[in-house]
């Protein structure tokens, strides 16, 4: 169980979109400028506010970029709650994820509004840190930010899920050492994001909650997932390493075996029963080391594969992160050549 929550707010917990736009525009208006549709100021929004109007004003025109700043900070401090509002399942989630752990806000946006906002929709009171993007902790991707926010919380990053809907919110964690949780309800496309590599990677606010309170795995990851996944997973994993150039000669000649103590091994490793241990031994996992140099490519590659098996046989949350954490701290190990 993670015992802080650290929450993005635009496309993450609110859907602010229109409220955004039409500041947007106000600011556009003021220049003589034409309006942008919404999904225009949708693609710019999850850096701070400069950057979004530094996507959004670019034009032949002089523009003096502070005066439109005041512009729009002064609409938005009016209009921040028009049409902006909770995403459906977001607060029950809140409710209950403050329950049993320490949640607060990270956003790019400035903190003036994020308390704002909060305030207006009734649950600033959940939240015991907001940490906005004109702080002196800086901005997200950055590791400040998330630093910043479990200091106020008092507690570690390593027990600290960030969740989000963009690259700085997943980059800001692994900056500071925490896990990332990825939404598919925001402003970036869940297939994206998923390729920036958070740790777990969620559809709706339930099975955020599922990830939240089993990420420390009070059910086994086997109980949770079975022992037949684990079969395929090994089975798609040693196809993979069939066909690939690169690494197919550091491993046995029969994968179909290899396979099989694989699988051994993740389900004892993650719950299940020790059948591993009893043919092979104390579980370790690992390619054939000698005589093999292995570099940091392969590595990658070694990774790459396993990634791959993961998403091909669709792992199920809390599983699948918790497994890529697993198997990206692997990779590592397996150097054995600088």
């Amino acid at each position: 169980m993670f015992t802080s929550i650290l929450f993005d707010l635009d496309g993450t917990l609110i859907d602010s979109a229109a409220d955004l736009a039409a500041s947007v525009n106000h600011a556009r208006q003021r220049y003589g400028l034409a309006p942008i549709p919404a999904g225009a100021v949708n693609a710019a929004i999850g850096d701070g506010v400069r950057v979004l109007l530094e996507r959004t004003l670019l034009d032949e025109r002089k523009v003096d970029f502070n005066e439109a700043l005041a512009v729009y900070m002064d609409h938005q401090r009016e209009h921040c709650l028009d049409r902006t509002q909770l995403y459906p399942g977001a607060l029950d989630a809140i409710v209950k994820l403050s329950q049993n752990a320490r949640l607060g806000i990270v956003s790019n946006k400035p903190t003036e509004l994020c308390i704002q906002i909060l305030m207006g929709l009734d649950v600033l009171k959940y939240f015991r840190a907001c940490v906005g993007g004109d702080t002196p902790a800086g901005r997200k991707p950055g590791a400040g930010p998330v630093l910043r926010a479990l200091e106020s919380l008092e507690r570690t990053p390593w027990d600290a899920l960030v969740v989000g809907d963009s690259g700085p919110d997943i980059q800001s964690a692994a900056a500071a050492g925490a896990a990332s949780c990825a939404v598919s309800w925001g402003y970036r496309p869940i297939d994206w994001l998923k390729q920036q590599l958070p740790d777990f990677a969620v559809s709706d606010f339930a099975e955020l909650a599922a990830v939240a309170t089993t990420g420390g795995a009070k059910l086994s990851i086997y109980e949770f997932v079975g022992r037949d996944k684990f079969i395929q997973l090994s089975r798609e994993f040693y196809k993979r390493i069939d066909r690939d150039a690169r690494l197919r000669a550091m491993f046995p000649p029969d994968l179909e075996e290899a396979a099989e103590r694989q699988a051994l091994f993740f389900i004892q490793f993650f719950g299940g029963p020790s059948e591993y241990n009893q043919k092979r031994g104390a579980p370790k996992l690992r390619m054939r080391h000698a005589p093999f140099p292995i570099d940091e490519a392969a590595s990658r590659a070694w990774l790459e594969n396993m990634r791959a098996a993961v998403e091909t046989v669709q792992l199920p949350e809390p599983a699948r992160g918790i497994f890529l954490r697993y198997v990206k701290n692997v990779a590592a190990t397996l150097i054995n050549r600088a």
